[in-house]
C-alpha cells in the first residue's frame, strides 16, 4: 500500500499507464491539488488512493470522449459534403433531363448544332464536369 502523495501518485501512473496509457502531467498535477483540498489535512491514504484514481481516470475519460467528439464532428461534415453533392447532382439531372424533354418535342425541327450542344451538354453532365 503507498503510504505518501507521491506514491499515490505514481501508482495511478502505473496502473492507469497499463490501462490507457501515460496520465498527462498536468491531469496528474490538477488531481494531486484537488484530493489535497478535499482531504483538508487528513490523512486517509485510502480515501487519497481511490480518489486520485477515480480523478485520474475520469479526466482520461473526457479526454476519449472529446476525441471521439471530433471523429461525430468529422463524419458530420463529410456526410454534408456528400449530401451537397447529390443536391447538385440531382438539379443537373433536371436541368438535361429538361433540354432532353425539349428536345423530344421539337426534335424534327431542331438543327445539327442544336443537336451538338444537346449532345456536349449530356456529356458533361455524365462525366460530372
Amino acid at each position: 500500500r503507498a503510504h505518501s502523495l507521491e506514491e499515490v501518485l505514481e501508482e495511478i501512473e502505473a496502473s492507469s499507464a497499463a490501462a490507457y496509457g501515460d496520465i498527462d502531467p498536468q491531469i496528474l498535477h490538477d488531481a494531486t491539488f484537488d484530493i489535497e483540498c478535499r482531504t483538508q489535512g487528513k490523512n486517509s491514504e485510502a480515501f487519497l488512493s481511490e480518489t486520485a484514481k477515480a480523478l485520474g481516470n475520469a479526466r482520461m475519460a473526457i479526454g476519449l470522449v472529446a476525441c471521439v467528439n471530433d471523429e461525430i464532428q468529422a463524419a458530420l461534415d463529410r456526410a454534408e459534403s456528400v449530401v451537397t453533392a447529390m443536391a447538385e447532382a440531382r438539379r443537373q439531372g433536371y436541368r438535361v433531363l429538361h433540354s432532353v424533354s425539349q428536345a423530344k418535342e421539337v426534335l424534327s425541327g431542331m438543327s445539327a448544332i442544336a443537336i451538338r450542344k444537346l449532345q456536349l451538354e449530356v456529356i458533361e453532365y455524365t462525366l460530372g464536369a
